[in-house]
């Protein structure tokens, strides 16, 4: 339930995390889910910001197939909110 806020590369830090609050089993799906994005798109998620990490995930999900079973995996480890 520890995590120091301002260690870890931005696009694997979860947006609770950033936000300084409860780190947990979600924030490591979170996690995970960007490492399957990354390897979907076969190039690595590039920002220095945590500002600047969410937008650009959320712009990659856009370009997902959608009603397939893996870009839905992907979806649901990145969800914004930690209890989903």
């Amino acid at each position: 339930t520890t995590h120091s806020p301002s260690i870890g590369t931005p696009t694997y830090r979860a947006p609770e995390v950033v936000a300084e609050e409860e780190y947990g089993f979600p924030s490591d799906m979170w996690s995970v889910g960007v490492c399957l994005l990354e390897l979907v798109r076969g190039k690595a998620l590039e920002v220095m910001k945590d500002k600047g990490a969410l937008p650009l995930i959320k712009d990659c999900l856009a370009d997902l197939p959608h009603d397939q079973p893996f870009p839905n995996l992907i979806r649901g480890l990145l969800q914004i909110d930690p209890r989903r």
